[in-house]
C-alpha cells in the first residue's frame, strides 16, 4: 500500500473519531443537555405564568411551550442521540415535582418516559428528523395529560389553593375543562400539533444555522 493511501485512511479513521467523539455521553454534550433542558424549563414557566389566569392556559400553554422548546431537544437528540433522552428529560420533570411533594406525578412521568423510548425504539431514531418529531409530539402530549392527570389526583389540594390566591374563577373553570372528555381531547390535539409544528421549524433552524456552524 502506497504511503498516499496510508493518508488517506489515516484521515477517514480520524474523522470517525471526532463523530464519535461529537456524539454519545460525553462531557460536553452533558452539558449541552443541561442547559437546554434548564431553558425549556424557563420557557415553560415564563409560558405558564403568562397564560395561567386566563382560559387559554389549558389550550395553548403546552403546545406553544413545546413549539419554542422543540428546538432545544432537537438539538440535544441530534448531538447526543442515544436512547434515554426523553426518558432522562420527563423523569428529571418528575423528580421537580416530587421535590414539591407530587410524588405520584414522578410515578406517572417516568412511565411516560418510558413510553417515549418505546416509541423512539431504532438505530439513529434520535438524529431521523421524522422519528425524533414523533417522539417529541407523543412526549407533549403526554405531558399535556399530565395537567388533567395531576387535576384528577390533588382536586381538592388544588382547589383550596385557588381559593387562597383569589382565583376560584380560574379553578371553576378548569373544572368544566378537566372533566370534559371533548375538552381534553381538544387540549392534547392542539398541543400535539404546535409540537409537531415545531419540530418542523426546529428541524429548519438546525439545517440552517446550527448544522453549518457544526453546533449540532
Amino acid at each position: 500500500m502506497k504511503k498516499k493511501d496510508y493518508t488517506i485512511l489515516d484521515e477517514m479513521v480520524e474523522q470517525k473519531i471526532k463523530v464519535k467523539q461529537k456524539k454519545g455521553l460525553s462531557t460536553r454534550n452533558i452539558m449541552v443537555f443541561a442547559a437546554m433542558f434548564a431553558i425549556s424549563s424557563i420557557v415553560l414557566m415564563v409560558v405558564g405564568s403568562i397564560l395561567a389566569t386566563t382560559i387559554f392556559y389549558y389550550y395553548l400553554s403546552a403546545g406553544i411551550s413545546m413549539f419554542i422548546n422543540a428546538t432545544f431537544y432537537l438539538i440535544v437528540s441530534n448531538r447526543i442521540n442515544k436512547h434515554g433522552i426523553l426518558f432522562l428529560w420527563t423523569s428529571i420533570h418528575g423528580i421537580i415535582y416530587a421535590l414539591q411533594g407530587y410524588m405520584f406525578v414522578l410515578i406517572y412521568l417516568i412511565a411516560l418516559g418510558a413510553l417515549c423510548e418505546i416509541v423512539m425504539l431504532g438505530k439513529d431514531a434520535y438524529i431521523n428528523p421524522i422519528r425524533s418529531a414523533i417522539g417529541w409530539t407523543f412526549y407533549t402530549a403526554g405531558m399535556t395529560f399530565s395537567t388533567v392527570f395531576i387535576y384528577w389526583i390533588a382536586k381538592n389540594e388544588l382547589k383550596m389553593m385557588m381559593d387562597e390566591a383569589g382565583m376560584s374563577d380560574t379553578i371553576t373553570g378548569a373544572y368544566k375543562i378537566l372533566n370534559s372528555p371533548i375538552q381534553i381531547a381538544i387540549m392534547i390535539l392542539i398541543s400535539a400539533v404546535l409540537a409537531l409544528l415545531g419540530c418542523v421549524f426546529a428541524n429548519n433552524i438546525l439545517r440552517r444555522h446550527f448544522k453549518k456552524a457544526k453546533v449540532v
